[in-house]
C-alpha cells in the first residue's frame, strides 16, 4: 500500500495559528491604549503652552489696554467659548483655530464635560486659586501627569497650571 505525501496544514493548526495571533495582537491594542492617551495629552499640554505664550506675547505687544493687555471679546465673553472660535486680530486668530484638541469639540463648561475642547474665558476665579490672570484656558487631562490625577484643567495668565477649569 503506497502512503500519500500529504504538504501543507491541517484546519486545526491554522485555526489555533490564527487564535494565537488574535490573542497577541488583542494583548497590544491594549497596552498601547495608556500611550495614546499620554500622548494626547502631552499634545494638549503643548499646546495650551504655546496659547498661553500667544497671550502673553500679544500683552507685551499691546500695553496699557488693561488687564493682559489682549482683547478677548473675539474669543470669550462672560461664558466659555471654544478657542478655535477666536475673531481676534494678529497671532490669537492665526494661530488658536489651529490648536485643536485631539479628541473632543465640546467646550469645558465644568468638570462634568470631559472629555472637551480648548475653551478660554475672562478668568473670574483667579482670585480663588491664588492667581491673578484674567484668563483662563480649559483644557481635560486623560491620564494623571505632573499636574495631578486626570480631569480638566486651567491655564491662566502667566502659563501657570490650576486645578479645576471654573470662569
Amino acid at each position: 500500500m503506497k502512503m500519500k505525501n500529504q504538504k501543507g496544514f491541517t484546519l486545526i493548526e491554522l485555526l489555533v495559528v490564527i487564535a494565537i495571533i488574535g490573542l497577541l495582537s488583542t494583548i497590544a491594542v491594549v497596552a498601547m491604549n495608556g500611550a495614546r492617551a499620554k500622548a494626547r495629552d502631552a499634545k494638549r499640554i503643548s499646546d495650551i503652552k504655546q496659547m498661553s505664550t500667544i497671550l502673553d506675547i500679544e500683552a507685551a505687544a499691546n500695553p496699557g489696554t488693561g488687564g493682559i493687555g489682549v482683547d478677548l471679546t473675539g474669543c470669550a465673553g462672560a461664558a466659555r467659548a471654544l478657542t478655535t472660535a477666536c475673531t481676534n486680530a494678529g497671532d490669537i486668530a492665526t494661530s488658536f483655530p489651529t490648536l485643536t484638541d485631539p479628541s473632543g469639540t465640546v467646550a469645558c463648561a465644568d468638570a462634568s464635560a470631559a472629555p472637551c475642547a480648548y475653551s478660554i474665558a475672562k478668568n473670574q476665579a483667579a482670585a480663588a486659586t491664588g492667581q491673578t490672570g484674567d484668563y483662563g484656558i480649559c483644557f481635560y487631562l486623560e491620564s494623571s501627569s505632573n499636574y495631578g490625577a486626570a480631569g480638566t484643567y486651567q491655564i491662566v495668565d502667566g502659563g501657570a497650571v490650576v486645578a479645576a477649569c471654573s470662569n
